[in-house]
């Protein structure tokens, strides 16, 4: 520090008041332009995004725990799922394919026929399907006849579900 004063002082003695005024006003302007632009700009800017941020953090969470969730219940409604396949099928069918059609257990397997059934119909009874009765469709002949489809639909059931 001594040294920096030696230097400074024939500076300091040459400068009238108001020039070394005009050098500490300077000096205090530098000085707070790189505080903010160093420490507070980016804390700012931070400050700034950090509502967006955890907005999507947050959309984030909920699809995290709305999963967690679901999988939660498809492994506590298995034992259920498995011993009622052949049940919901039927149900299901009923449901969305109409009176005319008729489903068929065998083993692993599930035979479906279809007869004059919306699309609409077919593929909502196909999403039933495969959540409430965890049956996989496996190979399917069908026709369309105008707006009307018909045919068989074969599903995969649940390994443990065929075993009584």
């Amino acid at each position: 520090m001594n040294a920096l004063n030696t230097w400074l002082r024939p500076l300091q003695d040459k400068l009238s008041a108001r020039e070394r005024l005009a050098v500490q006003i300077a000096a205090l302007i530098l000085i707070a332009f790189f505080t903010w632009w160093l420490l507070i700009a980016p804390a700012w800017r931070q400050i700034a995004i950090a509502p967006a941020e955890r907005a999507a953090l947050d959309q984030t969470l909920q699809t995290m725990q709305m999963q967690a969730h679901e999988a939660a219940l498809l492994k506590t409604d298995t034992a259920l799922i498995e011993a009622n396949v052949s049940k919901t099928l039927q149900e299901a069918t009923k449901a969305h394919l109409g009176a005319g059609s008729q489903t068929q257990v065998t083993g692993e397997k599930a035979t479906v026929t279809v007869v004059a059934t919306q699309a609409a119909g077919l593929a909502q009874w196909l999403g039933t399907a495969r959540q409430n009765a965890h049956a996989k469709p496996i190979e399917a002949h069908l026709t369309q006849t105008g707006n009307l489809w018909g045919g068989t639909v074969v599903l995969a059931l649940p390994a443990k579900a065929a075993k009584p």
